[in-house]
Order: C-alpha cells, then sequence, then structure tokens
C-alpha cells in the first residue's frame, strides 16, 4: 500500500464534515443590526400591552384636541375679542396642518423610528397645548394650535405603525381593534368635557385635557422597542385617512 495514500483520522473528519458544521458563525447583517428593532411581541406581553396604551393614549389626545374646541369658540371670541376669520382660523388651521403632515410624518417615522417620532410628537403637543391653555392673545392660540395640530400630525400615523410594526402577525387584527375603539373615546367625549369645563372652570382648561393623556402615553412607551428606523428605502405602514374630514372631526 502507497503511504500517500494513507488517510488519517483527521483527514477524513475535515473531509467528510459539511461545510456548515466547519464554517464560524456568520455574525447579523448590516440592515438587520442597524434597524435597532427587536423582534414582534405579543399582545399580552408586557410591550404588547404598552404599546397599545401609547398608541390609544396618542391618538386620543390628537383626536380630542380636534373636537374639543368647537363648543368653546363663543367663550373665546369673547374674552380675546376674535373676529369670525380667527374663528374660523383656529378651527380650520388645526385640520389643515394635519393634512399636509400626515404623509411627511410617515416618511419620518420609517427613516428615524416610529417610536422617537411618536415620542418627539407627543413633546410638540404638550408644550403647545400649554402654550394654548396660558394664549394673552387670538394670535398666539392660532399659531399655537398649528404647532400642536403639528404633533399631532406626528402622533397619529406613527402611534398605529408602531402598533403595526411592534405586535406579532396574528396580534395585529386584535390589538388594531383595541386601538380604534379607545382612540375614539376622545372623538365622543371631547364636546361633552369641553362643554362642562367651559360652563363650570374656563375655556383656558380645554387646553389642559390632553396633558395626562400625553404623559401617559410617554411613559407607556417606556418598554416599548424602536421600530421602524429602516432609512430612505423603507416604505411607511403606517395609517394615512382617506380625508381629512375622516381622521379630524370637525
Amino acid at each position: 500500500m502507497d503511504g500517500n495514500n494513507i488517510r488519517t483520522p483527521a483527514d477524513g473528519q475535515s473531509e467528510g464534515r459539511p461545510a456548515s458544521a466547519t464554517a464560524p458563525p456568520r455574525p447579523a447583517t448590516a440592515g438587520a443590526a442597524g434597524t435597532g428593532q427587536g423582534s414582534p411581541v405579543a399582545l399580552r406581553s408586557r410591550a404588547g400591552i404598552a404599546v397599545v396604551a401609547a398608541a390609544a393614549l396618542a391618538s386620543m389626545a390628537g383626536f380630542l384636541d380636534a373636537s374639543v374646541v368647537n363648543v368653546a369658540v363663543p367663550a373665546i371670541s369673547r374674552e380675546l375679542g376674535a373676529n369670525l376669520v380667527s374663528i374660523q382660523w383656529s378651527l380650520t388651521g388645526y385640520l389643515l396642518t394635519a393634512t399636509a403632515l400626515l404623509l411627511v410624518a410617515g416618511a419620518l417615522a420609517d427613516r428615524y423610528g416610529r417610536r422617537r417620532v411618536l415620542v418627539a410628537g407627543l413633546l410638540v403637543m404638550l408644550v403647545a397645548s400649554v402654550v394654548c391653555a396660558v394664549a394673552p392673545s387670538f394670535g398666539v392660540l392660532i399659531a399655537a394650535r398649528v404647532v400642536q395640530d403639528a404633533g399631532a400630525a406626528l402622533v397619529v400615523p406613527s402611534s398605529l405603525a408602531l402598533l403595526n410594526g411592534t405586535l406579532r402577525t396574528e396580534d395585529r387584527a386584535p390589538g388594531i381593534g383595541v386601538w380604534a375603539g379607545l382612540a375614539s373615546l376622545g372623538t365622543l367625549a371631547g364636546p361633552f368635557v369641553g362643554g362642562w369645563l367651559v360652563d363650570h372652570a374656563s375655556w383656558r382648561a380645554i387646553f389642559l385635557l390632553n396633558v395626562p393623556l400625553l404623559l401617559g402615553a410617554i411613559l407607556a412607551l417606556l418598554p416599548v422597542p424602536e421600530s421602524g428606523a429602516t432609512g430612505a428605502g423603507c416604505r411607511s405602514t403606517g395609517w394615512v385617512p382617506p380625508s381629512p374630514s375622516s381622521a379630524w372631526p370637525e
């Protein structure tokens, strides 16, 4: 037997072993590592409950701001001496800003992260609401309302996009159902609570109604992982209403 043909056990193992067994583990790809996204969570988990609560509170605050001012228009106009044009701007300016910025908000959420954009929108709404409550003139009130709605335009699409991107596929439908039911309470309760506050307190109090909702949404987002920061190539999964009237009640 030729000595050159003698095969050692080590040679036999290296030739017979599959390539997958000898290859070193592959590192995570740049796309997966750079997004900062975690795996989908269950609806009944701590993060799942938190993301539904945060999305519902955030959207409820946005819808509340759109409906609560209608009943306070007479009191605001009497105290600040506003004319009809100024009153119209205080109402329609909110809706126009939301319509103009919804698509931009979805793009920002996809590029920089839905959770990050949602928190930014909540903070903008919080500051603008306080300014509305202490506005010394109708011009300041209109400007603060426009800024407030710029924050709401960031909040509404990014909240649902975060919900959709965080929950597991089988939990998204019930999660969105809970979100829609709770968020609609802002539209329903806004005129009733606002009217009571105007009669028993002041019209300025209606702009502070959403402060507990905004703070609660920010706190609820603490255990929620980031979602959607995938760069410019990602398409928005957020919700964009088909018309301003369907998303922002008059």
